[in-house]
């Protein structure tokens, strides 16, 4: 069949103005695929900050072109510039189905255009049934299998099997029941944020599940740029694996990017104004889900979109002295001070093989649910029952408030707990594998207290008088370089009506 090429040329203001250009072409009836391609001119390094032109690719079938459209076909962003796409095969971060007649449409995302411009090419054929393309692209999908890189267990941040590549036990080590709370459920250690093939990463949906149960962890959500594509592997790969996989999307603006965990469908990314986020938000929260602003403080993707999501995250790879995580964190504590209930996450953002800068399973995201599937993972995320810790060894940190009347319970991490006006309140907090350090103590206005750690396993109290008592109690662990190592989520304190 014809191949159908579309040329244009771009000015800097254009991605100011309107950061996507739809380029129509028809494809008659009988096609078997698709194949796209984009070139142009002066391509300039991912980093937002160069000079050169970066362009984005994705596709869309006939139909709508409005926000949420069922049209779409895929997304690769900057990382493919030849795609293909059929009823049975399609490059990762595209979907499969029939080939429909009619006009589609391939979007072209401006992420950088250079100052002096930028010319590009789209060209579109129509594949015949069978051509070998079609055939090619299972073969042409990158692939990465751990085998000797499964990760030793002395490595940091991570935990490996006694039997490399096999799975880790997670019952009873890592599944911690021995909390202060009076739930009887464990803490589960996950990792909320990390790529595939179908995005920008540079391993398969097995791989990734495999190292993530290396790590110790008992779930993971796979959160690729803008598509879906990876969720169709989820179950069985996971299964496979012995460990839970949840579907995720990263909706990835030129504004920021939010993690949609435990999404019902496709987040349309083409966002650029904090209405359409919130709308976007809120339609993860009502089909189940929950939104995060992910790597708060990154400068290349800074977020613009205001505080529309349910959850922050705090912690993005290794806290290796780099003052973005520090900044991400000194942010959620002014949103908690303003009196909203945001939850602080961690995530790894993991690409590649451990050896990458940013290791599955760093930090380690605990959530307190009965078990780590998709519901309960989600609800105990959404309840703020979120620890956060360097590795899945530890420290492992728990608190938990009461009064001295019998008849106000108590209450853990993410939990709240109701009191007289006159009644002063008891923090208990615990520490498990400490690593050195101290814990700290906050509430809205900053510090409480601060507590040496002598031992890796260490306990204590806090009284805090009734007419001191803050909204909120919250506990960080901290090294003696001031280098964070575990993070709770508040306590929230209310006075009864």
């Amino acid at each position: 069949m014809r191949l159908i090429a579309r040329e244009g040329v771009l000015e800097a203001r254009d991605a100011v103005s309107d950061p996507f250009v739809y380029v129509p072409v028809r494809i008659p009836a009988g096609a078997a695929g698709v194949a796209v391609s984009l070139t142009y001119d002066d391509p300039g390094p991912t980093d937002r900050r160069g000079v050169g032109s970066i362009l984005d690719l994705g596709l869309f079938e006939p139909g709508s072109l409005e926000i949420g459209t069922p049209a779409f076909r895929g997304w690769s962003g900057s990382e493919r510039r030849e795609i293909v796409v059929g009823e049975r095969a399609a490059t990762p971060g595209y979907l499969l189905g029939p080939i429909r007649s009619g006009r589609w449409h391939v979007i072209v995302g401006l992420c950088q255009v250079a100052p002096g411009g930028c010319r590009y090419r789209v060209g579109v054929e129509p594949l015949a049934i069978g051509d070998p393309r079609l055939g090619a692209v299972a073969a042409a999908v990158p692939s990465a299998d751990p085998g000797d890189h499964v990760p030793a267990a002395s490595d940091p941040g991570h935990v490996a099997s006694a039997a490399r590549g096999r799975p880790a036990t997670v019952e009873p080590v890592l599944a911690r029941k021995d909390a202060l709370q009076t739930s009887a459920d464990p803490w589960w250690p996950g990792d909320l944020h990390c790529q595939t093939v179908h995005s920008d990463g540079k391993l398969t949906v097995a791989a990734i599940a495999r190292f993530g149960r290396a790590a110790g962890l008992a779930f993971l959500f796979v959160s690729d740029h803008n598509t879906t594509s990876h969720r169709a592997e989820l179950d069985g790969v996971g299964a496979a694996a012995a460990i839970a996989l949840h579907p995720a999307e990263e909706v990835t603006t030129y504004r920021g990017h939010m993690g949609a965990l435990g999404a019902s469908g496709w987040v349309d990314f083409r966002q650029v104004d904090s209405t359409g986020m919130a709308r976007a938000a809120a339609a993860v929260r009502d089909g189940g889900g929950l939104t995060v602003r992910n790597h708060l403080a990154s400068t290349s993707s800074p977020w613009e979109f205001g505080p529309v999501t349910a959850a922050v995250e705090v912690w993005n790879g290794p806290w290796d002295g780099r003052n973005r995580n520090e900044s991400a964190l000194s942010s959620w504590a002014d949103e908690l001070a303003t009196g909203r209930r945001t939850v602080a996450v961690g995530g790894s953002d993991m690409h590649d093989i451990p050896a990458d800068r940013q290791p599955i399973g760093t930090p380690i995201t605990w959530v307190r649910a009965p078990d780590p599937g998709r519901v309960g993972v989600l609800d105990g995320l959404r309840a703020g029952r979120v620890v956060l810790s360097r590795t899945v060894a530890g420290p492992h940190l728990d608190a938990l408030a009461r009064t001295d009347d019998p008849g106000d319970g108590s209450a853990g991490i993410g939990d709240t707990l109701t009191c007289a006006a006159i009644a002063d309140v008891e923090l208990r907090w615990r520490v498990r594998a400490g690593m050195g350090g101290e814990v700290r103590v906050f509430g809205p206005d900053g510090g409480l207290a601060s507590v040496a750690l002598d031992t890796d396993d260490a306990e204590g109290t806090l009284r805090i008088p009734s007419a001191d008592r803050p909204r909120f109690i919250r506990l960080e662990v901290r090294a003696p370089d001031g280098a964070l190592l575990a993070l709770a989520n508040p306590i929230y304190l209310e006075e009864n009506a």
